[in-house]
């Protein structure tokens, strides 16, 4: 088929975090241009989480600042 992607990086998404990956280092924290992306300590670890996933534009900068590939973005549920 030809024509646009249905989906890319910055069309509008939404990240989400695959957890178990996740090694809290904070680089896409750093990186989210809407700081909706958060650092969340516990008892045993750090890890990241999506605060205000409604914030998300889906631009990518948390996906490539992620050492581990834990976060990817993904079309909003319509």
């Amino acid at each position: 088929m030809y024509g646009p992607p249905r989906f890319s990086i910055g069309s509008g998404g939404v990240v989400c975090v695959d957890e178990p990956r996740c090694i809290g280092c904070g680089l896409c924290v750093r990186a989210c241009p809407t700081k909706h992306i958060l650092e969340v300590s516990d008892q045993d670890s750090k890890r990241i989480t999506v605060a205000r996933p409604h914030l998300c534009t889906g631009c990518g900068c948390c996906v490539t600042s992620c050492p581990r590939s834990a976060l990817r973005v993904q079309p909003r549920d319509l």
